[in-house]
């Protein structure tokens, strides 16, 4: 990995962050990070983009795990163990 080419994505990231309110930018992230933009065009709807917004807001940090585990069940694509 050559070190530029990462730090432009960070940078990108963090003007993208600046000009976005914290809701968007953290709900935004959240999804292409853990769904990608195919997930998120053709099955994840408004309402569900609130519910999931509501469960980002209770917690310090969009890497919690048990954030993937709420979001599973708004989503409805829990995995059978």
């Amino acid at each position: 990995m050559e070190r530029d080419k990462i730090e432009k994505v960070i940078n990108k990231l963090h003007n993208i962050a600046e000009t976005s309110n914290d809701d968007d930018f953290n709900l935004a992230l959240y999804i292409y990070v853990r769904y990608g933009i195919f997930e998120f065009d053709n099955y994840i709807c408004d309402n569900e983009l609130e519910e999931i917004n509501q469960v980002l807001k209770r917690y310090s940090t969009i890497f919690n795990e048990d954030i993937n585990d709420e979001v599973s069940i708004i989503l409805n694509d829990t995995e059978e163990d």
